[in-house]
């Protein structure tokens, strides 16, 4: 049975490719939880100063008003931990902010170089 047949049935709604459909009438709560057994969703807690606060709160606030989806702290942060895992960045000689900083640089760099004269743009 294809995907888009049980799209179609009355009263479904369909996660994920890899997930089974839900019916409507067993709730939000059902669904998430699913969605959290799935993902393993853990909660974290963190210490962040007022500027790294304000920080998220302005990416937020500027996608609320850019597009009119609010993006909250902890999903900013979850893409962000997701971003660095893509870009495959290890704890290995890394001491210090600085460190990995310098770290994420270089690997950000390797995978979009710069520019050169006469090169023709993507």
């Amino acid at each position: 049975m294809l995907i888009s047949d049980i799209a179609d049935r009355p009263g479904f709604i369909v996660q994920k490719a890899h997930t089974c459909p839900i019916p409507i009438g067993q709730g939000v709560i059902k669904e998430a939880k699913m969605i959290a057994q799935t993902h393993k969703i853990q909660r974290v807690v963190t210490f962040l100063n007022r500027n790294e606060i304000d920080f998220l709160d302005k990416f937020g606030k500027d996608a609320l008003f850019s597009t009119g989806s609010k993006l909250s702290r902890a999903k900013l942060i979850a893409w962000m931990v997701d971003i660095l895992d893509q870009l495959k960045v290890s704890g290995k000689g890394i001491r210090s902010e600085k460190d990995f900083e310098q770290k994420v640089i270089e690997l950000l760099k390797k995978q979009n170089p710069p520019a050169t004269e006469g090169s023709p743009l993507p």
